[in-house]
């Protein structure tokens, strides 16, 4: 008998274990627990309420996985998405994690899991900030200016440790966001040089007046009658370029502010083109003349009426300015074969503008000939504001030059889908 119970005893044993087992690897799988016949035997064994504390453990862990799975989807979309580039990089120096910012910046879109930091962003303030932040676990921030994928580029780039300063630096892991700021150096460069320009450009009338006039308040009893207007007529032309160099700016900033309203109207280019030529006076005392070319069909556009007149003013002036003292500029009106827009073109006979000033010319203050611009008046804004004016109107302008047949400046306006009769 007692052999019996042994034999009894060691058969519940095997089972047990084997019931064990079972839990342990439903346990690791996180799958259901039991079967029907495991748990009926569970029971028979006293193992009823181990077996209920086991299932909430299980459904509690399993919420738990549920919530961080869902956080990590969560912060695997806001990475995906972010403008700016994520890398998370591991103890030796590989990249874990990146987003579709930083992969397009800093590899052309390919993924950059499994690459070293410093075959990417290649620059000694980076790296050094890159292991004093694993170092330490002291967040950051660097501007760097490297070469990458065959350009010159700003980076700005953020970093933290993802595990407090006491972790092993060993083990810590680090995380960088990384924003392309190139075109914000570029504008920063730019507004310094805009500023650097306007000094200069007002330091220059504003010393010639004060020079001469000073002369003139100190002196004035001493000097002749011609030294006098001599003085006079130098200060009144430095004091019209002043003038004409601050309505220009002001013009500039009004075109340029966000704010604007143009007072457009539908015109046709044709009358508008006629006034503007009755009004315009060229030279008399030169062989220079001012032509048109306008189509038969009336071209009728929407634009503001005195923001029009200043885009001829300007491309007018340009063109007898540094054309020949028998230029002919040639205003001409015709309309684009492809996409019906008007295209208003001031074209001149002079030698042409050399074609790596053509991509500069818009810009402030920029001059191709700044000794003869100095003699001719030029304040260096005129073509500047005939551009934000013609993209305030939905259009844009562009020059067309082959040295030495001349200049084209090509105004391009939208054009109206109906025309009213010409005056």
């Amino acid at each position: 008998m007692l052999i019996g119970v042994v034999i009894f005893y060691e058969r519940r044993w095997r089972r047990t274990r084997t019931l064990i087992r079972d839990l342990e690897d439903s346990v690791e799988s996180g799958q259901q627990l039991l079967l029907d016949s495991e748990r009926r035997l569970a029971s028979q064994l006293g193992l009823d309420r181990f077996m209920r504390s086991l299932r909430l453990m299980m459904e509690e862990r399993s919420r738990v996985r549920a919530r961080n799975a869902s956080q990590m989807e969560q912060i695997e979309t806001t990475f995906r998405n972010m403008r700016e580039g994520v890398l998370l990089i591991d103890p030796e120096d590989r990249v874990v994690v990146s987003n579709r910012s930083a992969d397009k910046l800093l590899n052309r879109g390919e993924s950059l899991v499994g690459q070293r930091l410093a075959k990417l962003i290649h620059h000694p303030v980076f790296l050094d900030f890159a292991q004093q932040l694993r170092r330490t676990g002291v967040h950051g921030r660097h501007q760097v200016r490297i070469d990458l994928l065959g350009q010159t580029v700003w980076l700005e780039i953020s970093g933290a440790a993802m595990e407090p300063p006491g972790v092993d630096p060993k083990q810590r892991l680090s995380l960088f966001l990384i924003n392309d700021i190139t075109q914000l150096k570029k504008l920063e460069g730019i507004r310094k040089d805009f500023a650097a320009n306007v000094s200069h450009e007002l330091r220059t009338p504003i010393t010639i007046i004060k020079g001469f006039v000073e002369t003139l308040y100190e002196n004035g009893d001493r000097l002749t009658e011609a030294q006098r207007q001599s003085f006079t007529e130098k200060v009144y032309r430095n004091t019209e370029r002043l003038h004409l160099l601050v309505e220009d700016l002001l013009s500039l900033s009004r075109l340029e502010s966000k704010s604007l309203e143009l007072k457009r109207e539908e015109c046709c280019l044709q009358d508008e083109i006629r006034s503007f030529l009755k009004n315009y006076n060229v030279d008399e005392s030169s062989a220079a003349e001012l032509t048109h070319s306008f189509p038969a069909e009336p071209i009728c556009v929407e634009l503001d009426r005195l923001f029009f007149e200043r885009i001829l003013t300007n491309l007018v002036d340009n063109a007898f300015k540094h054309g020949k003292p028998d230029s002919v500029v040639e205003i001409i009106l015709r309309q684009n074969e492809e996409n019906g827009w008007a295209e208003v073109v001031v074209s001149d006979d002079g030698i042409g503008i050399p074609e790596l000033a053509r991509e500069r010319i818009f810009q402030r203050f920029y001059r191709v000939d700044i000794g003869h611009s100095r003699q001719t008046g030029g304040t260096g804004l005129g073509l500047s504001i005939v551009r934000h004016a013609m993209l305030a109107h939905g259009g844009h302008v562009r020059v067309e030059s082959r040295q030495p047949k001349g200049t084209h400046f090509v105004c391009v306006f939208p054009r109206r889908t109906h025309t009213v009769e010409a005056g």
